[in-house]
């Protein structure tokens, strides 16, 4: 049997709806199929796989198995098992592409330009030295 988002919120109750939603958004079902009324799965929660399996032979008669501790413990349609069930209805995820990370380009030059306080244009201009001191910055910017 088939069953509707809205049937599975209601059957999951909202913590494991809610909890199985995010790990959706999150990316966490790597597997999700729909075969012979069995829906089955491969989930990456905390770096350890889970592979929960959902029968759902009413609205109200809904067989789970998965390792997590509340199923174990309960019996209850869990987190893992929702997350399954709506990865299979929601479809396969279009991967989203992360923005290159652009580094600041900063010119190679042997000249180096110095925008001085008034105080220091004159001792400049006068030929005498002026106090200063080259250090690098942690994110590879230069500056004086």
């Amino acid at each position: 049997m088939e069953i509707t988002e809205k049937e599975l919120s209601e059957a999951a109750g909202w913590r494991a709806w809610k909890a199985g939603r995010d790990q959706v958004k999150r990316g966490s079902v790597t597997e999700a199929a729909l075969k012979n009324g069995v829906y089955s799965g491969l989930m990456k929660v905390g770096g350890k796989p889970k592979r929960p399996k959902v029968t759902i032979k009413s609205k109200t008669d809904i067989i789970t198995v998965c390792g997590c501790m509340e199923n174990r413990r309960d019996g209850l349609l869990c987190e893992h098992g929702v997350a399954v069930v709506l990865a299979v209805l929601q479809g396969p995820a279009v991967p989203r592409e992360k923005p290159p990370v652009q580094k600041p380009v900063i010119p190679e030059s042997d000249q180096v330009t110095l925008l001085l306080p008034p105080i220091f244009e004159k001792l400049f201009a006068a030929g005498k030295p002026i106090p200063a001191r080259w250090e690098k910055a942690p994110n590879g910017i230069s500056s004086l």
